[in-house]
């Protein structure tokens, strides 16, 4: 987090400075005990050495369901003059310039009667405490979307996953996810990338429903919740009543880095002038390859580019409810557009 932001002018990190950064750590192993004393010894260093580590009262699994769960619960106290709670995985390279800049824009372009008056509460939905007035700003769920079903909190399954509301449709059936018990299908962002504007991060964390989950989840050993950290944030935001989405902003934001670029999908790409976030995937992320990815953004995008806006791919509920018949019918949340 200290690579010199290059066409900053100010030499200062690749934090920018109206953005706040640090590492996630569970205080205990994924049985529920605390971390034995070597590795405790470490990590009391590293803290007192950098200052850039959140100790969570969560599980250390992987995937890390209670620590994302656990980081957007801190987001909203300890930073609670936040617009945004950003979780983001740590083989991932963020350009956060052009991050911060567009999480602005989308703040404001959301900032307006006509979706504000949209996202009102319906009747009773401020039980548990977590209401949402009018003037606490948009409901804002934010990244490269994939769509699923889940099964949970018993079973803590994915099912019937999906490029797009189609395909998870289908899938959906063939794996009878709705005979099983499945929510869904829903959009949910990939978790290389997993934005919540804070007063959506807010209610979240406040409703009964997510504190059950989580309790079901941290009860079991060894744990249960193994898989679809993602999938479950999606899932939350499609249980609430609101008219909101997940914002696709698309892949070629948000995208896995190749790097002999033979699989021409569109997860994986190198890096462009329209990169953001990029996934450097665990085996290959190491020091060399996040200078690399570092210096190549340096190059592809100088600081006019860095501060462009970039469209969203999904950019409403409403927009991806008037695409055609077929997802108004597979995405039940368009029944509120």
């Amino acid at each position: 987090m200290t690579l010199p932001n290059v066409h900053s002018g100010s030499g200062g990190d690749s934090r920018g400075r109206p953005v706040h950064a640090f590492f996630l750590i569970g205080i205990l192993q994924s049985d529920g005990t605390a971390h034995a004393p070597p590795n405790a010894a470490l990590l009391h260093g590293e803290q007192k050495q950098h200052g850039d580590i959140a100790l969570l009262n969560a599980r250390e699994t992987k995937p890390p369901g209670e620590k994302m769960i656990g980081f957007f619960r801190l987001c909203t106290v300890a930073f609670a003059s936040a617009t945004f709670c950003v979780k983001t995985d740590d083989d991932t390279y963020v350009q956060t310039i052009r991050l911060e800049t567009n999480l602005r824009f989308a703040w404001q372009q959301h900032l307006t009667t006509d979706t504000l008056v949209n996202q009102r509460q319906p009747q009773g939905a401020a039980r548990g405490g977590g209401g949402i007035r009018l003037d606490d700003g948009p409901l804002l769920y934010i990244g490269a979307t994939l769509w699923a079903s889940y099964i949970g909190p018993d079973q803590f399954q994915v099912c019937g996953h999906g490029m797009g509301p189609l395909m998870a449709v289908g899938a959906a059936k063939s794996e009878r996810c709705a005979e099983r018990g499945a929510v869904g299908p829903f959009p949910y962002v990939a978790g290389t990338l997993e934005v919540l504007s804070m007063p959506l991060a807010r209610y979240i964390v406040q409703q009964s429903v997510t504190a059950r989950f989580v309790q079901s989840a941290h009860a079991r050993t060894p744990p249960a919740w193994n898989i679809g950290e993602d999938t479950v944030l999606g899932m939350w935001v499609h249980q609430t009543p609101f008219a909101v989405t997940a914002l696709h902003w698309g892949w070629d934001k948000i995208h896995d880095l190749c790097f002999k670029c033979m699989d021409k999908t569109q997860l994986w790409k190198p890096i462009t002038k329209s990169s953001v976030v990029v996934h450097i995937k665990g085996h290959q992320a190491n020091w060399q390859n996040f200078l690399d990815v570092h210096t190549n953004f340096s190059r592809v995008c100088d600081d006019q580019c860095q501060r462009e806006h970039l469209s969203f791919d999904v950019p409403s509920l409403g927009d991806l409810c008037r695409r055609n018949d077929a997802i108004r019918t597979a995405y039940s949340k368009c029944s509120l557009v």
